[in-house]
């Protein structure tokens, strides 16, 4: 079983390149995360309670000393011991236990969802901090591109053909990007600690990505009809199974009780008189019938379930809508990260030649600098774009795993 909810798990991450380290970051994730540890001990007390429910009632002991001996023919009545154990209808502790293993699917159920839960969480995170990566990568080679702009205008200023106001103005931008930097390590650091809780691990030092993320152009296809076999849905079936199976232990408890006893009076002997059983115990075996002669409570309690099951029927309409109303509109931002991404990289890839013809420009017109940081600012948005689009995409794409798979 948990093979096969690990393989379902790493399924949902199976994303680009990226899925052996988010594979890795899952495995450690599982083990450590201190909700599914909760959840495994109210899994393992469900299944105790399989036991629980094979139980019978507890027996009966009762002992009685006679204060007035009541005579016998064969002698007085000393005192009395009983005993007597109370058994339910025939198939009533069967109908328990398989109440008590409908529960422990649903509590397998709820571990599942939570499992996949933190999967998704920890995908979306692993996501951001990949963009925060890029931005921070993309600012730091603006800033050098923009000191080497510096550095052929304080030559240019040497030579008289330029002034330091031009001078500046590169200083400026490198103190944009740079403020631009700090912000977004802020984010970083941020995000990280959320990656850390996630992980569960005090240890987490960061990642370093290594390989750059890319959206696929093509049109991808997805099975809403799928949605039915997400976990939050097969819930609600579990749970209607629980509540049949908790009608038919009604039923059952509402049949008569059968009991089993045993009394055993003890008799003193008589000294007057000579008799072939003077003194003989008596030894009584009983049998016993507990009827329920008024069923109101097992009526209600019938009425309650159907109630119940209607309930969960109400309940599960709504959780699937609520599931295709975010299936829809996380496909509708793939889409849409698809195609911010292939505009995004067109502009950026004609932003880059105007940048080679400005800077053409500008090595024989110093007075083109306006241009040459108009390009820049222009490029570094459009670059910036492009990594949320990718952000975006894998993110929406863990999220529609997550809902269909």
């Amino acid at each position: 079983m948990k093979k096969k909810i690990f393989y379902l798990i790493t399924l949902l991450l199976s994303t680009a390149l990226q899925a052996q380290s988010l594979e890795h970051y899952l495995s450690l994730a599982l083990s450590n995360n201190p909700q599914l540890q909760a959840l495994n001990m109210r899994y393992e007390i469900a299944e105790e309670k399989i036991n629980q429910a094979a139980a019978v009632p507890k027996a009966t002991f009762g002992a009685g000393y006679f204060a007035s001996e009541p005579e016998t023919r064969t002698g007085p009545q000393r005192f009395k011991l009983s005993v007597s154990q109370m058994l339910p209808w025939f198939g009533t502790l069967k109908a328990r236990q398989d109440y008590a293993r409908s529960l422990v699917e649903t509590e397998g159920l709820d571990r599942l969802i939570v499992e996949r839960q933190l999967a998704l969480s920890l995908a979306q995170s692993y996501y951001r901090l990949y963009g925060y990566q890029q931005k921070m990568h993309i600012v730091e080679t603006a800033i050098e591109l923009f000191k080497s702009y510096e550095a052929l205008a304080l030559k240019a200023v040497e030579n008289g053909s330029a002034s330091v106001v031009n001078v500046l103005q590169l200083q400026i931008e490198q103190n944009k990007l740079s403020e631009e930097f700090l912000k977004i390590q802020e984010l970083e650091k941020a995000e990280e600690v959320v990656f850390a809780n996630l992980l569960s691990d005090d240890s987490f030092e960061g990642i370093q990505f290594s390989e750059m993320l890319e959206i696929p152009l093509e049109d991808l296809m997805h099975e809403q009809s799928r949605l039915a076999v997400n976990p939050e849905i097969l819930k609600y079936d579990k749970l209607f199974a629980a509540v049949q199976q908790s009608e038919i232990v009604n039923q059952k408890e509402a049949q008569p009780s059968l009991g089993l006893g045993l009394d055993y009076i003890a008799v003193q002997q008589r000294s007057d008189v000579l008799l072939n059983e003077n003194g003989k115990d008596i030894l009584m075996p009983m049998l016993k019938l507990s009827v329920p002669l008024f069923k109101s409570k097992h009526s209600s309690v019938a009425q309650q379930l159907e109630l119940r099951q209607r309930e969960l029927n109400y309940e599960k309409n709504h959780r699937l809508n609520l599931l295709e109303n975010k299936l829809a509109q996380a496909i509708a931002l793939q889409n849409q990260a698809q195609i911010s991404f292939k505009s995004q990289d067109a502009n950026s890839a004609q932003t880059q030649k105007m940048k080679e013809v400005v800077l053409s420009n500008f090595e024989s017109d110093r007075q083109k600098l306006t241009e040459v940081i108009a390009m820049e600012q222009l490029y570094l948005q459009f670059e910036f774009k492009k990594i949320e689009a990718v952000v975006q995409f894998y993110s929406q794409t863990a999220l529609i795993n997550y809902l269909i798979f």
